[in-house]
């Protein structure tokens, strides 16, 4: 599972255009991550965090943790045009299948939305499972297609621009495995993305859903039970 460099630059540049038209300074404390209640939930405190991806109104922005780190390949862009204020979080540009971290240094790791938007999703993971603890825990969550939109892909990959994949629940579940991540309490919620923000937001909300899951290093402490 690989997308093109052109059409990953092409999804970059698409996110950073959607952030620099619509964000203000002051919505880092009115838009609230979606997931920031059930990241919390997981129990933080006193951890080594890092999010994937963070944008800028990731979750890191907000939760607790002894260390906390957000990394994303648009970093600097954010930082310069966005007067982006960093809340103590230590944020550094890079991407994630190349993360400058020490293996198995983080508890919690926090991939929100990242794994379509990614140049190489199966090497992100592997990244991922790399800078985990052994008996760390990864949060994760992203937009899926169900089994009948499968046949459109190569259309959507036309209209949605933002997004250089488009998986099914099966899908993502496989990639966490090849990662040998084992996935936990998975769910499927409404992709929430607001009817105001077009026809394509409004199809999302039909037609796709957000999978929420979490995953431990095969071997960790909980038995799996998402399918």
């Amino acid at each position: 599972m690989l997308a093109s460099r052109e059409r990953w630059r092409r999804a970059q540049a698409y996110e950073l255009d959607y952030w620099q038209r619509n964000w203000t300074p002051a919505d880092r404390g009115s838009l609230m991550p979606p997931q920031l209640e059930f990241v919390k939930s997981c129990g933080l405190e006193g951890k080594h965090v890092l999010e994937v991806g963070c944008g800028p109104i990731g979750v890191i922005f907000f939760a607790p943790g002894s260390l906390r780190v957000g990394i994303d390949p648009l970093a600097r862009e954010y930082a310069a045009s966005l007067n982006l204020s960093t809340d103590g979080v230590q944020l550094l540009a890079s991407v994630g299948e190349n993360l400058p971290l020490a293996a198995g240094s983080f508890d919690i790791v926090v991939i929100g939305n990242v794994l379509d938007h990614v140049h190489h999703p199966d090497n992100t993971l592997a990244e991922v499972r790399r800078v985990l603890k052994p008996d760390g825990l990864v949060i994760l969550w992203m937009h899926v297609i169900p089994r009948w939109l499968v046949p459109m892909r190569n259309i959507l990959n036309t209209i949605d621009g933002g997004h250089p994949y488009h998986m099914t629940k099966d899908d993502a579940y496989a990639l966490a495995r090849r990662a040998q991540l084992e996935p936990h309490e998975g769910t499927m919620e409404s992709t929430g993305l607001g009817w105001r923000r077009g026809w394509k937001a409004a199809a999302a909300n039909i037609a796709m859903r957000n999978l929420v899951f979490k995953a431990r290093p095969v071997g960790g402490r909980e038995p799996a039970v998402a399918r």
